[in-house]
């Protein structure tokens, strides 16, 4: 599916799509929610992998030196 057949289904322009898509701006839940509809996908699907990413952050982030007082 291009972008500008998913903006036609969840009614926005192929532009705010490609924007969705960089990170250039952020989407709101119930656009997320159009967007998986359109994809026939549930919408956990966009946070495939978010866990192992979090429990890496927290491993990191935990195992860093302290600054000295």
């Amino acid at each position: 599916m291009t972008q500008q057949q998913l903006g036609d289904k969840v009614g926005v322009k192929f532009q705010q799509i490609h924007k969705y898509e960089t990170g250039t701006n952020r989407i709101s839940a119930s656009r997320m929610w159009g967007i998986a509809a359109a994809l026939d996908v549930p919408v956990t699907f966009f946070f495939d992998g978010l866990e192992a990413y979090l429990n890496d952050q927290l491993w990191y982030f935990s195992n860093q030196v302290a600054p000295a007082a």
